[in-house]
């Protein structure tokens, strides 16, 4: 395993945006690994902690955060989605309408 380029460390400094393009660099630098070593045919569980040793402490202390239904803690395609949606959480629509209604009555 050692032979083959290790992906980078991940960083969840920054901006949002800055991060889900780190994100989506490491994941490619990841799966590159995987098929280079053979790792790809292993267990979605050895897969995820190859993932959380390359990714680094910071990585896995978000990684305890997240809450996952079931077993898809033990799914790498979940545990990815997860990243994400903490790289990109998206816009609390709730919140933003009475905003925008309270603009309307100003106009």
């Amino acid at each position: 395993m050692n032979s083959f380029n290790k992906p980078s460390l991940l960083n969840f400094e920054g901006n949002t945006s800055e991060n889900l393009r780190r994100l989506k660099h490491y994941t490619l630098q990841y799966c590159i690994y995987l098929t280079a070593s053979g790792s790809e045919k292993k267990d979605d569980t050895v897969k995820i902690a190859i993932s959380l040793n390359f990714a680094g402490k910071d990585t896995f202390e978000v990684f305890n955060t997240f809450q996952f239904p079931s077993d898809d803690e033990k799914k790498v395609n979940k545990v990815l989605e997860q990243f994400e949606w903490y790289c990109n959480p998206g816009k609390n629509s709730l919140l933003e309408t009475p905003i925008l209604a309270d603009n309307a009555r100003l106009k």
